[in-house]
């Protein structure tokens, strides 16, 4: 083929000709071998988790031997502490020092960390994960179901807590055994990537103590419409059947407000 003729070619012809004559010599180069696809980053990675292991704790030793082998954490990211087992809560200062020791061997790549075991699982006032974000600090303690100081994490997009918000989430691998601990670890190693399709409830309740939540329900819907469903449930009062006499307490206590109800044996639970 001469020039004249290669210039009668269309554009889009040409190329064409050329991929299909180069083809097996780009798929078999070092560089077409090595070739990745890049997606969105979605969350923290096995190489930014750092485990956290009590030496002295042999539940927490195979907890954390069991983990790093299935979540691939690498062994630059584990952090062994000593302290004595077997309680359910640290004092402050006991505490401060622990988590002194955590963060000076923590490097500084980790975005977040695992905690391998199950007790103690409180600081004073606080939960031993919160602490561990925050650092001891009573303004998130609350009573009353009260408010605490905000977590700067909360509805953040960030997946570099570390980085952006000065803090490490972290989470526990709790369990009363280690079969517990490994079941746990393999469920969510299978719902690895399955995004599995479900139906969200929000129940609002007579309890008011665990109703606080309710006011935000039909908003919380609004702006998850789409994403998946929700619906919100509002049981009506149970009633169970129970038999009284008629000079029971009960019967004595209600006989003029609700005789009907409450003295032939039936009694509403609120």
């Amino acid at each position: 083929m001469n020039f004249l003729e290669l210039s009668l070619f269309s554009r889009p012809a040409l190329f064409l000709l050329i991929t299909l004559l180069t083809a097996p010599f780009v798929a078999s180069s070092p560089l077409a071998a090595t070739a990745q696809i890049l997606l969105p980053r979605t969350g923290i990675s096995a190489e930014e988790l750092a485990l956290i292991i009590n030496d002295e704790d042999p539940l927490s030793r195979q907890i954390g031997e069991y983990y790093q082998k299935a979540r691939h954490i690498p062994a630059t990211n584990l952090i062994h502490v000593h302290f004595p087992p077997g309680r359910s809560a640290l004092g402050k200062d006991e505490f401060a020092q622990l988590r002194a020791e955590i963060e000076l061997a923590t490097p500084a790549h980790i975005q977040a960390y695992a905690v391998a075991w199950s007790s103690p699982y409180r600081v004073g006032c606080m939960s031993m994960t919160s602490a561990l974000a925050f650092g001891f600090n009573e303004d998130y303690c609350s009573t009353n179901c009260g408010k605490t100081a905000p977590s700067p994490y909360f509805n953040s997009p960030s997946l570099y807590p570390a980085n952006e918000h000065k803090m490490r989430p972290a989470m526990m691998l709790a369990g009363s055994s280690f079969e517990q601990v490994r079941a746990l670890i393999d469920r969510g190693i299978a719902a690895d990537q399955s995004f599995p399709a479900g139906r969200a409830y929000l129940l609002s309740t007579p309890d008011k103590a665990r109703s606080v939540r309710a006011a935000y329900f039909e908003l919380t819907a609004k702006e998850l419409a789409g994403v998946f469903p929700i619906e919100i449930l509002k049981p009506a009062p149970l009633k169970i059947a129970t038999t009284f006499s008629s000079t029971s307490p009960v019967c004595r206590k209600y006989r003029n407000s609700e005789p009907s109800t409450f003295c032939r044996g039936r009694w509403p639970i609120i």
